[in-house]
């Protein structure tokens, strides 16, 4: 998970989420809480899953949550 300034493209990484097995089939549901750390420079970033899989089709490997405003 990464912070993504909207202004610069510029990424922080503040979380990483491991699955042991996951399949195209898969499905999970749940609420996933992560913190800004205190060091994130005042912004507005997307908040951005980026999935690293095996598969190599790179054309599905981020999903985009919302924005955030850092203050």
């Amino acid at each position: 998970m990464v912070l993504e300034n909207v202004a610069s493209g510029a990424s922080i990484e503040i979380a990483s989420f491991f699955w042991e097995r996951f399949n195209p089939f898969s499905s999970w549901s749940g609420s996933l809480t992560c913190e800004v750390p205190t060091n994130v420079p005042p912004a507005t970033y997307r908040v951005v899953a980026i999935f690293d899989a095996q598969d190599g089709d790179r054309t599905n490997d981020r999903a985009v949550f919302g924005t955030i405003d850092v203050e």
